[in-house]
């Protein structure tokens, strides 16, 4: 049976190790603030990847900011729910 357009469509999200996200408000993500090449290449190239790491906590997804130079790699986290309103998934 096939739903009509008008019938609400609840989806489930998963976020896999390796996914880009483009990120829409830097202001929701938190760094290493020592690190003062991760804001401006984020303003540069808003894009972060999943990271594959254990999480104590299931709210909160790790991803990882890569910068110009190869060395210039940060670790960081974001909550979950703010996906649905401020990232867009590519892929």
């Amino acid at each position: 049976m096939q739903q009509s357009r008008s019938e609400a469509v609840e989806r489930t999200m998963v976020i896999r190790p390796h996914d880009l996200i483009e990120i829409s408000d830097l202001s929701l993500l938190k760094w290493n603030e020592g690190n003062d090449w991760v804001g401006p290449s984020l303003e540069r190239t808003p894009f972060v990847v999943v990271r594959r790491t254990e999480r104590s906590n299931q709210d909160y997804i790790p991803f990882g900011i890569r910068g110009y130079k190869h060395n210039q790699r940060e670790a960081a986290f974001f909550i979950k729910m703010v996906l649905k309103t401020s990232f867009l998934l590519i892929g």
